[in-house]
């Protein structure tokens, strides 16, 4: 047995920024709904004042819950595009070629190859000739794939596997869809290979997320560039399901990793939380005991990017020294309808590559038909 852990980090964001006078603009009637509070949000408030409850309480007058900003992608463009983007960075960065990589694990929501999965799209593209696999657990994916991955170099099986996430939000929530306002797109790029001895994954449990079991549904749409496209669609219980989950498996999972660890919060150094919105950092590090600067939040300027929060998040704590080598930090994250997990990483030396590409401002530009919402949202999808 070997020791395994992340050594290069590589995020991507779509350059659009997406702020909230863009709903104002094409969504008006959606928007005044919600201010005068005829229909209801996902995330809302009520119950007990409990940690999530009093995290949230400062956002539940704003009908964006606190978003500001969020990166989505161009029209045009592709998870395909995101995901190839932050492999070839990551793989620049680390001085690596394809075919020095023996395993991928791509895990995108939602991915352009509906069934399949987008590995196979990103095996042609970059050049990858070893296993490129696609793994589903929605958000909380990244925790699962590093499992596996630093299982796989731990007894030699391999010598490198790059766990590549992806989310494309924006086009899966039309502009009358409550989700689309906390929501935005992007790609991560993780590398495990091996580490010195006393390095790299020193812990990991993980739970399925029953409580969110029927949080969300789908459907299926024509598209005129993809032939049909998944959307999403959050249920009356999608609000209550996140607020369940969090309170549960933020510290159960934390907790366990942790003792496996035989750490104490206080013992960490940072902690790469997923942060699905604009509280959560702050419910977090109460929960856990943490103080603020042990944590990064990047919501504020991406909103929720589902998969890819928790190493957008760790690249983000690297990238301004917040750890480093010999350093022990704790990740965690969050998903519905799928798993929560966390892990707790003794970091190596890690490779970082550029920063994301500075965003530009998006034009409102004409209403467009498609882009109007619907007369009258169905409570049942609220």
């Amino acid at each position: 047995m070997v020791a395994a852990g992340i050594t290069a980090l590589s995020v991507y964001h779509p350059k659009t920024i997406r702020r909230n006078g863009w709903w104002r603009h094409h969504a008006p009637s959606f928007v005044a709904a919600l201010e005068g509070r005829a229909a209801s949000q996902v995330w809302e408030g009520d119950g007990p004042a409990n940690p999530w409850q009093a995290a949230m309480a400062p956002y539940l007058e704003d009908v964006f819950r606190g978003t500001t900003a969020r990166r989505v992608m161009a029209p045009g463009e592709t998870a395909h595009d995101m995901e190839e983007i932050v492999t070839r960075r990551l793989l620049d960065a680390a001085g690596l070629r394809p075919e020095d990589i023996d395993l991928v694990l791509v895990s995108c929501l939602f991915p352009d190859q509906y069934v399949l999965g987008d590995a196979i799209g990103l095996a042609e593209r970059v050049g990858f000739s070893c296993p490129c696999v696609n793994v589903e657990s929605a958000c909380g994916v990244a925790v699962a794939d590093l499992g596996m991955a630093a299982a796989m170099v731990e007894t030699g099986r391999v010598r490198r596997v790059l766990i590549v996430t992806a989310c494309t939000y924006s086009r899966s929530a039309d502009a009358d869809n409550p989700m689309s306002l906390t929501s935005g797109d992007g790609a991560a790029a993780m590398l495990v290979s091996q580490v010195p001895d006393g390095y790299g994954l020193r812990s990991w449990k993980s739970y399925t997320t029953l409580e969110s079991a029927r949080a969300f549904d789908y459907a299926i749409e024509p598209d005129p560039v993809q032939r049909y496209m998944l959307k999403m669609l959050p249920t009356r219980e999608a609000g209550r399901a996140l607020e369940a989950c969090s309170l549960k498996y933020l510290p159960l999972c934390c907790g366990e990793a942790l003792r496996q660890a035989g750490l104490r919060p206080q013992d960490l150094r940072f902690a790469a939380l997923t942060t699905p919105t604009a509280w959560f950092a702050d419910f977090a590090c109460r929960v856990l005991g943490l103080p603020a600067d042990k944590v990064v939040d990047t919501y504020p300027r991406t909103a929720n990017t589902g998969p890819v929060l928790m190493p957008q998040n760790l690249y983000e704590g690297a990238r301004q020294g917040r750890f480093g080598p010999g350093d022990d930090v704790l990740l965690f994250t969050l998903g519905s309808m799928s798993t929560s997990g966390a892990a707790v990483v003794r970091m190596a030396d890690l490779v970082l590559a550029p920063a994301p590409d500075e965003g530009v401002e998006e034009e409102l530009g004409p209403v467009r038909a498609a882009e109007l919402p619907s007369a009258a949202p169905a409570p049942a999808r609220w």
